[in-house]
């Protein structure tokens, strides 16, 4: 089917072998030709003029030239057609050069013509081949012209002539000339073989392949890189346009072929199109083409040489990007979150339409510095923010969050987070700020409501609790008055009874106590600094160490423990009661504690460990539960059940967490973490 003027889409599979035009092929046997008719010529020319003989008579000239022809139609033969291999060009030198020994003598005229007609003969070897041949075609030239004036000399009645010397003295000088011309030649070549083997590296780049035609319309050939973009690896290419257009897909083919014609007949230097193409297997593949084009004296291209890259990576990579870019943008539209950088060294900032919303009316991109985002951040927080994000520049932190109030353009308040990561240069120097701001007034609130009520509940148990000791001092009291005073007067059961309201007022004092220790945890502040944990455990296992040595327990502690960022009392604390649990909750013979510090997933994780009772899967979660026992009031040493609670709660407040891995029998593991600086203490430092 045609599809433009002068290409015709032959379908897929169908081949066409193009044979040599016959100038070419005349051209490739004259070499052979020439050689038959010059022993013709030189026979003829001996016996015509019946020549003096020399060192052969005319019959043994016959014979030997009967041999020359033979052994050049022998070379003919091996060649094949094809373009003759330097052992062939040196065994056609051999018999040529025998055959001019041969009949260089015998000729009685002056000067030696054939010696110019064989240095001509094999100045052709030096263009077909190397340069080496071409001087190793001279040399043996250099010793045929020696031999033939030595024969000329002894054989011919007159001798050498001065002919003789004066074309060999010639021949020579061309010869030198020629030496000349073709060294040049042969660094040329050289040279660009070196240039033809870098572009060969940069064509041999995945996807990219070279392309050329002579013949626009009806010619192209490719390279296998190209083939291989066609998924035709192995396959032969027909060289034929109409081929390479049936590859492309057919949404595109009329678009190509209509450019592509308009392109030869009447475009300009350079070619360039993108274009789908097809393969066998039905994969589709994006390549682009370019190409620049030599034109005739009419305006037409003449010839085009060009390269194609596969864009198939590309354009996938080009469309994921784009289906992200959606997903982000509709995730970020949702959300309401303002995405932005900041050029730190150029005061400007970029951003996406999301943070227009925070700017005055008609505010241009271009204008965006950091002054006049300060000037959207209400006055009582202003100072302050700009003193923390300088600070955080001139620092070497790379994490940047921050929380303020700003007032939007219709003049309502809002509360506005950030979270932003700083790239700084080889030196340190902060280049560009990358964050994100969100409207974060009812988190605000919601936190403020919430602090309010933990105030309020915090207020009422420190209340409640220091209301409800007065009446337990005063039943503890009196129950002490009645078994002093009239124990004489009650009976055993009597005296039971009272002696079970004071174990019961001394248990219910103890538990208010614990309640305010929990209730002035919360209300009070961290004192948190860098603090050496090994000295804190030291002190810990001093003061157990009467239990430690009365249940026999091997302590054992692998490696000293890392420096934390922490309150070193409460730490203390948290150590003394799961040493105390560990201690308290094993009923083992040798028992054992280890106490450590792994990294997991980039995170310090402590762990005191045990092998004591150990405690069902079921009951993990129980154990952190306020008042909560897993055994009977009295059973191993008795307690109030608030002990882990406050471990619990210490974790929570440097912003860790706390976690159990354990089973009956087998002992038991508290895991807990204590970062660096967690993300409660940021915000409150971004409020402060």
């Amino acid at each position: 089917m045609a599809v433009a003027a002068g290409l015709e889409v032959r379908p897929r599979g169908e081949r066409h072998v193009r044979a040599q035009p016959p100038l070419r092929q005349l051209a490739y046997y004259s070499q052979f030709l020439y050689r038959a008719i010059f022993a013709g010529l030189l026979f003829f020319y001996v016996s015509a003029l019946g020549l003096a003989p020399g060192f052969l008579d005319r019959v043994g000239i016959a014979i030997a030239m009967v041999i020359y022809i033979l052994a050049v139609v022998l070379i003919m033969v091996l060649a094949g057609g094809q373009r003759l291999t330097p052992r062939l060009q040196r065994a056609i030198i051999g018999i040529d050069l025998c055959a001019m020994v041969i009949g260089v003598p015998h000729d009685p005229l002056p000067g030696m013509p054939t010696l110019l007609v064989f240095y001509l003969s094999y100045a052709d070897l030096g263009l077909r081949n190397q340069y080496r041949h071409y001087v190793e075609a001279l040399l043996a030239g250099a010793v045929g012209g020696a031999l033939m004036l030595f024969l000329r000399a002894h054989y011919t009645a007159g001798g050498l002539y001065p002919a003789d010397l004066w074309q060999a003295l010639m021949l020579t000088i061309i010869v030198l000339h020629g030496l000349q011309i073709f060294s040049g030649r042969d660094r040329a070549l050289k040279l660009a073989r070196a240039t033809q083997e870098r572009l060969q590296l940069a064509l041999d780049s995945p996807g990219l392949g070279a392309w050329s035609t002579s013949d626009p319309l009806v010619e192209l050939k490719v390279d296998g890189h190209i083939q291989s973009v066609l998924g035709l690896d192995g396959e032969r290419f027909s060289d034929r346009m109409a081929d390479y257009i049936s590859c492309m897909h057919e949404e595109d083919r009329p678009r190509v072929v209509e450019r592509y014609t308009r392109f030869v007949k009447f475009g300009g230097s350079d070619y360039e199109d993108e274009y789908r193409v097809l393969r066998p297997n039905g994969e589709v593949r994006y390549i682009s083409s370019r190409g620049k084009a030599e034109r005739g004296h009419l305006g037409q291209a003449v010839s085009i040489a060009g390269i194609v890259w596969d864009l198939t990576d590309q354009r996938r990579q080009q469309e994921r990007m784009a289906r992200m870019e959606e997903r982000y943008r509709v995730a970020t539209s949702s959300a309401r979150i303002a995405v932005w950088v900041w050029h730190c060294q150029e005061d400007r900032l970029e951003y996406d339409d999301a943070i227009s919303s925070f700017l005055p009316p008609g505010q241009q991109p271009q204008a965006l510095k950091f002054s006049l985002v300060l000037k959207l951040v209400h006055p009582e927080d202003r100072e302050g923010f700009s003193r923390r994000i300088h600070a955080a520049l001139e620092g070497t932190q790379e994490n940047y969050f921050d929380e303020v109030r700003i007032r939007l353009p219709d003049g309502r308040i809002r509360v506005i987070q950030c979270r932003a990561t700083i790239l700084r240069d080889e030196r340190g120097r902060a280049l560009r700020m990358a964050g994100a701001n969100w409207d974060a007034t009812r988190l605000a609130q919601a936190r403020e409501e919430l602090e309010r009520s933990n105030r309020e509940l915090d207020d009422f148990t420190y209340t409640a609790s220091h209301d409800l000791k007065e009446p337990l001092r005063g039943i503890a009291s009196f129950a002490q008055y009645l078994q002093q005073d009239y124990a004489e007067r009650l009976d055993d059961e009597g005296r039971l009874m009272i002696q079970k309201i004071r174990d019961q007022a001394r248990r219910m004092e103890t538990l208010i106590a614990e309640l305010l220790h929990i209730s002035r945890m919360s209300r009070g502040g961290m004192a948190r600094e860098d603090t050496d944990l090994n000295a804190v455990l030291h002190d810990i296992l001093e003061s157990l160490d009467f239990s430690l040595k009365e249940k026999a327990v091997d302590l054992r502690i692998p490696r000293p423990l890392p420096r934390a960022h922490c309150d070193r009392i409460r730490v203390g604390e948290l150590f003394r009661n799961l040493i105390t649990n560990a201690i308290k909750y094993n009923d083992k013979t040798d028992r054992w504690i280890e106490i450590g510090c792994e990294v997991i997933n980039l995170d310090r994780v402590f762990y005191v460990r045990d092998n004591g009772i150990g405690i069902k899967p079921e009951h993990h979660a129980r154990v952190f539960s306020l008042f909560e026992r897993l055994h009977k009031r009295d059973a191993y040493g008795g307690g109030t059940g608030v002990g882990l609670t406050i471990v619990q709660k210490i974790v929570q407040l440097h912003g860790g967490r706390i976690w159990i891995e354990s089973r009956p029998g087998e002992g038991t593991t508290f895991h807990f973490t204590l970062p660096e600086r967690n993300l409660h203490e940021q915000e409150q430092d971004a409020r402060a």
